[in-house]
């Protein structure tokens, strides 16, 4: 991880097509503007967070059981597999 000091109106380059400028520094809170070509996907953290774990609910995965992909572990495959025959009725 880098950790840079930067004043307001000072920028960042990253990869050499993004830029990150700071706009404004007040109180706690600070406003940035990031400049970055249309393929470059630019989201909050905290909103990149929360589409994953609707991700995970909707494909069926409890929090304690995922990986952070959002993968089943291959031990619940095989539990899967264990269990599915009783459940559907065969032998």
């Amino acid at each position: 991880m880098l950790v840079l000091k930067r004043k307001e109106g000072q920028a960042i380059d990253v990869g050499g097509n993004v830029r990150i400028i700071l706009k404004e520094v007040r109180g706690g809170h600070v406003k940035v503007a990031i400049i970055a070509p249309k393929e470059v996907r630019v989201t909050r953290s905290e909103v990149r967070q929360s589409i994953e774990d609707e991700n995970r609910k909707a494909a069926g995965c409890l929090e304690f059981a995922c990986t952070p992909g959002g993968e089943m572990p291959a031990a619940l495959d095989r539990i899967d597999d264990m269990v599915s025959p009783a459940v559907e009725g065969k032998p």
